[in-house]
């Protein structure tokens, strides 16, 4: 069996790469890629995505990292929740909820647009949040919770978060078409 020319882990026991031309190792190296490493999963680390992302948050009394900012011109302004949860801060927690009220007289289109969107998307989850006191009245709200006992890397994490805020817009735009204001 021949080894393909290319770049390999230096043989030599450098952290470099090394060429190898197909018969011997030559003298090039390259710098190895970076790689990620898992680490204990905490509040700080959604921190770190939200600062390398330019966004502001405020902490709640729940200790949630909240943000509502506006989406779109149709009036649907999204409130944002961040957190780490559980009893060692292990749960991510990433929640969005539609501020758009949906009144009692378009409630059961408001279940069948969930329920629309579940059967065509395996994510996010859509579900509707009733407003305290009443029966049928509420808003659209997503979650996605993750046990991250074992870690993450943070550029996992980075990503994750950075698809879910994506995916909670597709959301936001499909349910402006299939109900509008």
């Amino acid at each position: 069996m021949t080894v393909p020319a290319g770049w390999y882990p230096d043989p030599g026991g450098t952290t470099q790469l090394r060429y190898y031309d197909g018969a011997a190792w030559t003298d090039d190296y390259a710098p190895a890629p970076k790689t990620g490493t898992v680490e204990t999963f905490s509040r700080a680390m959604i921190e770190k995505f939200l600062a390398a992302a330019g966004l502001s948050f405020t902490l709640d009394s729940d200790g949630y990292l909240v943000k509502t900012e506006f989406v779109d011109a149709a009036g649907c302004d999204v409130m944002w929740l961040l957190a780490a949860r559980g009893d060692n801060q292990e749960i991510l927690t990433l929640g969005a909820i539609l501020q758009r009220r949906i009144p009692d007289e378009r409630w059961t289109e408001a279940v069948a647009a969930c329920n629309q969107w579940n059967l065509d998307n395996s994510w996010p989850m859509v579900s509707l949040n009733t407003d305290v006191g009443t029966h049928n009245a509420g808003k659209f709200i997503t979650k996605l919770v993750l046990d991250l006992e074992q870690g993450i890397h943070q550029e996992l994490l980075d990503d994750t978060i950075a698809v879910f805020i994506a995916a909670v817009g597709v959301f936001a735009k499909w349910v402006r078409e299939q109900m509008p204001l």
